[in-house]
């Protein structure tokens, strides 16, 4: 038996290249592959991602899957529309039954010669999977689980073209069914609010694919909707062979294979198990699981409909934690959820209540846990209503929102204050105070009420003064009138030499800033500078310019150049001051940190590197003696390439690849 269906799958695959139809099929998927991976190369060589590229599993990898995936929604049933009506019309199919091969061989064999020629298929791509690995370096098991995913897919594309095959008499109307179904299935998915339509379709079964997941049930699904379309197509054939109408238990046998399917699939379901092969996973921190397992009474209540967004990321949340921390949680569902109580997850520990009624995500959970462990919550003051940006503006690009998104996703309480009253007489006191971007200015009497006693943050862009210069040298910080300039380069982003790109070579080592492999990108800069002979405070000035940038004075110029009045390289940017300790054994505390421009927090640069907010963040835990670390992602590997690059890539993977398969499909045709 299994001889002749490997005899029938040969004929098959060898009747696919026996014309030009194979051969072009591949080399058309080959080139739009490889026109999506060019194209998706190409971005990483914007001027806007300089020295920082692009995400290459967690942006790169699922566009271009998801692309091929498309691709093979069209593909999988032209190639399978001929498997049977094309051999019925040409009348093949009467000869090829009066064999001795029997219905269910001819079935098997074609479906395994159209699931060889799919092998080949995304077999063509695996060059351009080669490129990624001479110009980064890939997670190689999440691209083969990608892989393994398509590959499923594209068995189910093709027995659906086998099925719509088998019941057409023609193949074009063989390829409207097919194409009809796949369409339906795919767009299904993407209807959350129905989870039985989530069930069936592949979409999600996919994406759990591309996220690193290797799961039991979504592997089933794939394998028992292909062999339950294999056993319908197979007993359709047989049923045209009867003249009269079958027997009744024939007939009613294909649905309760459906209802053997269907219960199957529902006990795989019930244990399910899922593998994790994505190492890139933002999950809980040690510091998460050491809470967990610190409260031991802790109860965890999810009381979420199945059709909310979060209650699929709080099941995949939960797939990484051990079992001995998952034993403790409550799933609600219609009959046990409490009817005024709005949605969410909520976490009780000793009698105190915390719900994430947002975004349900590793972040809000640990948070969750520190609110319940360490109860206080620092308080950050915003000055506002002095010309500084607004800190709930989202749509102007010097607007705070996206800053204000990531303190409160740290766990800290965001105030607007006025400089008009003592901040120590609020009801809720002030733990730092940013001054970020005002050009009202600010009284010294004011200043020294509010800031002796209180750590701040003070951005100031130039031409404007709001802080006095007097003020700031009796911290030992300099003040100066200027526009910093860079005319390297390297260091500046679309090519403007007022827009700098500081990277760690500009930062000096510190305890608690750091940027490794990232970049800060910031706008419009003055030079902030530390008084050398100052002695009542510690001043260290941490971040520098380029030694090729220069600090202009006369910046109203129209063509400014350096001279003997200007601060020429390595330009000083940021400076800390700590106050000095009254003994010998404590260490400086540190107080203030002054920065030459408020850009590095505004929407814009945020939005194009967040790596802005972190570090401004990591300047606020400083300040306060945040000991408790924020969850850190894990760092993925960033794919950056020249425009040559990306042009040599483009010859390859669009002409050079597709067109040599080409010849070796007309080669063989000669031969």
């Amino acid at each position: 038996m299994m001889k002749r269906i490997w005899m029938v799958a040969g004929w098959t695959l060898a009747e696919s290249f026996r014309s030009a139809t194979g051969w072009v099929s591949v080399a058309g998927f080959a080139l739009l592959n490889g026109l999506v991976l060019t194209m998706m190369l190409w971005e990483s060589s914007n001027p806007q991602l300089v020295g920082q590229g692009i995400e290459l599993h967690r942006s790169l990898l699922p566009t271009y899957f998801s692309t091929m995936a498309l691709l093979l929604l069209l593909i999988c049933p032209t190639l399978a529309m001929n498997s049977i009506s094309g051999e019925k019309r040409s009348h093949r199919w009467t000869l090829l039954q009066t064999s001795i091969i029997s219905n269910l061989e001819l079935v098997l064999g074609k479906v395994i010669g159209l699931w060889m020629l799919l092998m080949i298929l995304l077999g063509s791509t695996l060059p351009l999977l080669g490129i990624l690995g001479l110009v980064c370096t890939p997670i190689w098991w999440r691209w083969l689980l990608g892989y393994w995913g398509l590959w499923l897919l594209g068995l189910l594309y093709m027995t659906i073209g086998i099925w719509a095959s088998g019941r057409t008499q023609t193949p074009i109307r063989s390829w409207l069914l097919s194409v009809t179904i796949c369409l339906l299935l795919w767009f299904v998915g993407t209807i959350n609010s129905i989870p039985l339509l989530q069930l069936l379709s592949p979409l999600p079964k996919l994406q759990e694919f591309l996220d690193g997941w290797w799961g039991l049930w979504d592997n089933a699904y794939f394998l028992a909707l292909c062999a339950l379309l294999i056993y319908h197509t197979q007993d359709r054939i047989e049923s045209e062979r009867w003249s009269t109408p079958r027997p009744l238990e024939q007939r009613i046998t294909p649905y309760m294979w459906l209802i053997v399917m269907v219960l199957s699939l529902t006990v795989i379901a019930r244990l399910d198990r899922y593998w994790d092969w994505n190492p890139l996973r933002t999950t809980l921190s040690a510091e998460g699981l050491s809470m967990i397992e610190a409260m031991p009474d802790l109860e965890i209540v999810v009381d979420l409909p199945p059709t909310d967004a979060r209650f699929k990321r709080f099941q995949t949340l939960i797939r990484s934690w051990p079992s001995t921390e998952t034993s403790n949680i409550q799933w609600l569902n219609q009959s046990t959820r409490p009817p005024s109580q709005p949605h969410g997850v909520y976490l009780t520990y000793q009698e105190t209540t915390v719900a994430l009624t947002e975004a349900i995500s590793p972040t809000t959970v640990e948070q969750g846990l520190r609110d319940l462990l360490y109860p206080t919550t620092p308080s950050l003051c915003f000055t506002q209503s002095g010309g500084e940006p607004s800190i709930v503006e989202g749509v102007e690009d010097t607007g705070l929102a996206l800053l204000s998104e990531y303190l409160l996703t740290e766990g800290f309480d965001i105030q607007s204050i006025g400089v008009e009253t003592n901040i120590n007489n609020r009801e809720t006191p002030c733990n730092l105070v940013i001054i970020s971007g005002r050009t009202a200015p600010i009284s010294t009497q004011w200043l020294d009420q509010n800031l002796q006693d209180t750590p701040s943050i003070i951005l100031l862009d130039p031409t404007t003064t709001p802080i006095p210069k007097s003020w700031l040298a009796t911290y030992g910080v300099a003040l100066e009138d200027d526009f910093l300039l860079e005319p390297n380069p390297q260091f500046q982003v679309f090519g403007d030499p007022t827009t700098l790109k500081l990277s760690q070579r500009s930062l000096l080592n510190h305890p608690k800033l750091t940027l490794g492999n990232h970049s800060l990108l910031l706008n419009s800069l003055r030079s902030i500078r530390r008084i050398p002979d100052h002695t009542e405070h510690l001043t260290v000035e941490l971040l520098r310019a380029s030694p090729q940038s220069w600090a202009e004075t006369d910046y109203t110029s129209d063509t400014p150049s350096p001279n003997n009045g200007d601060l020429i390289g390595n330009v000083p940017l940021l400076v800390e001051v700590n106050t000095l300790p009254t003994t010998s054994a404590e260490s400086p505390t540190p107080h203030l940190m002054v920065l030459g421009s408020s850009s590095l927090i505004h929407n814009k640069w945020v939005l194009q590197n967040p790596y802005n907010a972190t570090f401004f963040i990591d300047m606020i835990k400083y300040l306060l003696q945040e000991n408790r670390p924020s969850l850190s992602e894990p760092s993925d590997v960033y794919v950056q390439v020249s425009t040559a690059e990306v042009q040599r890539i483009g010859l390859f993977a669009v002409l050079g690849f597709p067109c040599f398969i080409l010849l070796l499909g007309w080669r063989k045709q000669q031969m």
